[in-house]
């Protein structure tokens, strides 16, 4: 028997158990035959092993100290993954401890110091060439043409790293950088590249142009516009353009030239301005010459016609080129010509001579175009500043791949793309270089799941396990949520469970009741609700992720209840206040109806004794006219018999008290009619000056025997001054009168009368020390 240290065992099938040991590798059990054996392995050492795990048929997943192994069980070959310092994209450490396979076959791996890596299936097969020190590489970051030799190799300008030449076959890299001698290149920023049979054309910047031996690599050529025989106005080389009939152009930054190969040297085109900077060069099928420039838009020169022409951006002409800087010019195979510029595509329309612009708001990740070519399924493959674009041919359907889809960087550069003969296609970005095969790429047809996985409310987070959460369990599985008035503003996030490109993902959202059409969120997976009306609600959500795969669509019931004033408690108080209000209104109208019936029997009781007291008056004015008449003729003789003479002296006495007593009743009868008059508004009154201070002093001495009787204290001040007013004499002797003879009837010791008189009135005031008259009778006196 042999002793294993045994790390894990794992059935590989139905028959097979595979063993995981510590220093003896990999053991396999067959349960029928009970045969235990080694698994082959390509490896030296034994594999100090962590886990297995199976991947579909064909491959075994092995995690161990030594990095992961994917093990062909049917080639009975494996190829270790393992930790590279010069490479990002590897493992980020050798112990590996767990692995898993997620629903889409991407791979989870856990590693001991290295925290968890996710190799995902390649749906998509982007090979990367980066710098990488101590090792075959390319040798510049910021990669920019990319041509192909004769023999298959292919030459390739970096910006920052000199000259490079790749061999397809080897995967080996061959870098050529100033050296300072005249076979090393001019200078390590290449901007321009072209094989032309066994030589190398290269363009720097600002160095002049360099002729490469192609198999030897050594510069065998050098022109410099310093030199006046190269016929060169500038030493900064754009690019090279090879035409039908084999003629070369070399673009400056000052002009485009022609090789001649008689003279070995080169002729300004004069067929278009000689001191313009240009970026690019193209003969389109028609034998046509377009031009583009750095900043001076795009000429155009008909070879046949020598007609020229000139197209410059211009803001009020929608259907003129979208910008002056050209930085590429394609024609593709249905002969239509492509214009990459600073701020978008453009399609041009030899019938019309306009242009049709393509732009982000055609769905194109960025307005920065750098460079196109065609696949052999027509559809366009551009780089922009923020990815590569596959174009459809139909000119509508884009695609966007960026690094979430494997790619070095989404920053690409100018004048670096390249199609093979074998479909294969080189993309140059600011880390590097890709290649990949279209007809490589696989699609994901997994459908992914959705989830809500947060809910907010008035911005806040709301946890399942607070006291007044609108949720006892977790937002992504419930399907009700029923919110207060007061929780009416809230928003839900929600996420595509897709590992392979999330940040691709495209979110739909609908509220029934709210949004009849699927409202497109582009890649936001969060959605704002405020102050949603009481009501019931069904929130939709669906995702299409970066493979055009659909999700399936999720649905959350919402309820937002309404305020306390809205519901069914507060409308059953509604009613019973108002029936309570319309028994108060009854009541209220029968009160009122009460009232006015009181009133009118009141106002015809006072009507009724209005007429009584009215009948009582015209009988007593009535019975005061009929004494006044035989008073009247009693007062005549008695006045005769008193001026006459008489016997006996009790007879004048008599007489005179009988006239007294006659005045007397006389003065009484003549007051009431005066009283009736006054009620019925025929007593009339007449105003005359009067000397109000004498009035008074007469008045005074008119009492002055019933003063001294009752033995008062009678003070009068009047004034020094006569005090005249306008008064009817009779109406103010009978108030005075009165007055006077009630103070002194009431009276305890004093009365005083005060006389004063200003600008607007007269005042008269009649005080005594009696008891004060009650405030309720004032109104009525």
């Amino acid at each position: 028997k042999i002793n294993f240290r045994i790390t894990v065992i794992y059935a590989l099938d139905k028959e097979t158990i595979l063993i995981g040991t510590q220093d003896d590798g990999i053991m396999v059990y067959n349960i029928k035959t009970k045969i235990t054996s080694s698994l082959e392995f390509t490896g030296k050492d034994p594999v100090f092993v962590r886990q297995f795990k199976k991947k579909g048929n064909e491959e075994l997943w092995i995690a161990s100290e030594s990095g992961v192994y994917i093990y062909d069980l049917k080639t009975k070959k494996s190829v270790n993954i393992k930790k590279n310092y010069n490479d990002p994209y590897a493992i980020s450490d050798n112990a590996a401890y767990s692995i898993t396979i997620d629903k889409e076959n991407g791979i989870w791996i856990g590693t001991y110091f290295g925290g968890v890596n996710y190799h995902q299936k390649q749906y998509t097969q982007f090979k990367k060439y980066f710098p990488q020190n101590n090792q075959n590489s390319i040798s510049g970051s910021a990669v920019r043409e990319i041509h192909k030799d004769d023999s298959g190799d292919l030459w390739i300008g970096t910006e920052d790293a000199g000259l490079n030449r790749f061999n397809p076959k080897t995967q080996k890299f061959t870098s050529y950088l100033p050296n300072g001698s005249k076979s090393g290149v001019s200078y390590y920023n290449i901007h321009a590249l072209l094989p032309r049979k066994d030589k190398i054309w290269v363009g720097t910047f600002e160095h002049g142009l360099d002729i490469l031996d192609r198999k030897s690599g050594a510069v065998i050529k050098h022109y410099s516009a310093n030199d006046p025989a190269s016929g060169l106005h500038s030493n900064f080389i754009f690019s090279f353009y090879e035409s039908k009939k084999k003629q070369l152009f070399v673009v400056t930054t000052l002009g485009l030239y022609t090789y001649n190969e008689a003279h070995d040297n080169f002729d300004i085109l004069k067929i278009f301005p000689e001191t313009t900077h240009y970026t690019n060069f193209k003969e389109d099928s028609d034998g046509n010459y377009w031009a583009g420039s750095y900043r001076d838009g795009l000429f155009f020169y008909n070879t046949k016609t020598r007609k020229k022409e000139v197209f410059i951006y211009d803001y009020k002409n929608p259907d003129g080129i979208s910008n002056n800087s050209i930085n590429s010019i394609f024609e593709d195979s249905h002969k239509n010509l492509w214009f990459a510029t600073e701020n978008g595509l453009n399609l041009f329309d030899k019938k019309t001579r306009t242009f049709k612009k393509f732009t982000t708001k055609n769905g194109f990740p960025s307005n920065v175009i750098y460079s196109i070519i065609e696949d052999e399924n027509k559809n366009l493959w551009m780089t922009t500043s923020k990815g590569l674009v596959k174009f459809g041919p139909d000119h509508k359907n884009i695609k966007i791949y960026t690094t979430a889809n494997g790619l070095l960087s989404d920053q690409f550069n100018y004048s670096s793309a390249f199609r093979d003969s074998n479909g294969d296609m080189y993309f140059g970005n600011l880390n590097g270089m890709i290649s990949f095969n279209p007809k490589n790429f696989t699609k994901n047809k997994y459908t992914p799941s959705i989830f809500i996985t947060n809910l907010q409310i008035n911005n806040k987070d709301v946890d399942a396990d607070e006291n007044d959460s609108p949720i006892k369990q977790s937002i992504s599985h419930i399907d009700e949520l029923e919110l207060n008035n007061n929780q009416s503003s809230f928003n839900l996030e929600f996420a595509s469970l897709n590992y392979t490109a999330p940040e691709l993902t495209e979110y739909w959202y609908k509220l029934e009741n709210v949004n009849n059409d699927w409202v497109y969120l582009e890649r936001n997976n969060k959605v704002f609700f405020t102050e949603l009306a009481p009501g019931d609600y069904v929130f939709k959500v669906k995702s299409l992720n970066s493979f055009g795969i659909w999700s399936k669509e999720i649905k959350l019931k919402i309820k937002i209840l309404p305020p306390f004033y809205a519901s069914i408690y507060a409308y059953f108080l509604y009613f019973l206040l108002m029936c309570a209000g319309f028994y108060h209104v009854i009541r209220y109208s029968q009160n009122l109806t009460q009232i006015k019936n009181n009133r009118k029997i009141k106002h015809l009781n006072d009507e009724k004794e209005k007429e009584i007291y009215q009948a009582k008056i015209d009988f007593f004015t009535n019975v005061a006219h009929e004494i006044r008449t035989p008073l009247t003729l009693i007062k005549g003789p008695l006045e005769k018999l008193l001026v006459m003479e008489h016997q006996l002296p009790e007879v004048p006495q008599n007489l005179s008290i009988m006239k007294k007593n006659t005045s007397r009743l006389l003065k009484l009868v003549n007051e009431l009619l005066d009283f009736r008059k006054s009620e019925i508004g025929g007593l009339k009154l007449t105003f005359v000056e009067a000397n109000i201070s004498s009035m008074v002093r007469n008045f005074h001495l008119r009492f002055s025997q019933l003063i001294e009787e009752r033995q008062i204290e009678f003070e009068l001040e009047l004034g020094d001054k006569e005090i005249f007013a306008f008064v009817d004499k009779e109406a103010f002797k009978k108030i005075l009168s009165n007055l006077i003879n009630n103070a002194i009837k009431y009276s305890k010791e004093k009365v005083s009368i005060t006389l004063f008189r200003d600008e607007k009135k007269l005042t008269l005031t009649v005080k005594n020390d009696g008891k004060m008259i009650p405030f309720l009778l004032k109104d009525k006196i």
